[in-house]
């Protein structure tokens, strides 16, 4: 929109004074719809973006959900292996007391023997199942840190029976 007035003062009578003025506005009557086409373009770039974060999060959920359910089942895991071992140990306490009073045979003792060392091997395993699956849920939530990993060697110290596992 434009404006705009002028004044002619060059007459030597006040009679023939003029004076004008004009305003002009323009108004697009047809622009190819392109006002149009651009809304309905950001429209839909805002669906896309919104249904991208949609996908975003449910996939972050997803994560956290599978990650803590690997947890609570590697924590059911490293507690059956923790009792089969201490099972497994009794049984091959029993085996040699009973080899040494010669009231059982080298293969008694043996097979003992064999399913306390498979029981500890099961232990080990489970309880690095259960350290990953830790990992993987501290990841999927965000929240691993400094602390978490001194606090993680500590773990591993105290299940290798080390001493100066609280330093």
């Amino acid at each position: 929109m434009n404006g705009s007035r002028s004044y002619d003062s060059s007459s030597v009578f006040q009679q023939g004074r003029t004076d004008a003025g004009m305003i002009t506005m323009s108004i697009p009557i047809f622009s190819g719809f392109s006002s149009l086409y651009a809304l309905k373009a950001a429209k839909e770039s805002l669906k896309s973006a919104n249904a991208s974060k949609e996908k975003e999060e449910k996939q972050i959920t997803l994560e956290v959900y599978t990650a803590y359910q690997n947890i609570l089942t590697q924590t059911q895991s490293l507690k059956a292996a923790t009792d089969l071992l201490s099972s497994a140990e009794e049984s091959y306490k029993m085996a040699t007391g009973r080899y040494k009073a010669g009231k059982g045979n080298i293969i008694e003792l043996l097979n003992a023997q064999s399913a306390f060392a498979d029981a500890k091997k099961q232990k080990i395993s489970a309880f690095y199942n259960w350290q990953i699956a830790k990992g993987a849920l501290a990841k999927a939530i965000g929240v691993i840190d400094k602390n978490d990993i001194i606090k993680n060697e500590q773990e591993i110290n105290i299940f290798k029976g080390n001493k100066n596992a609280d330093k």
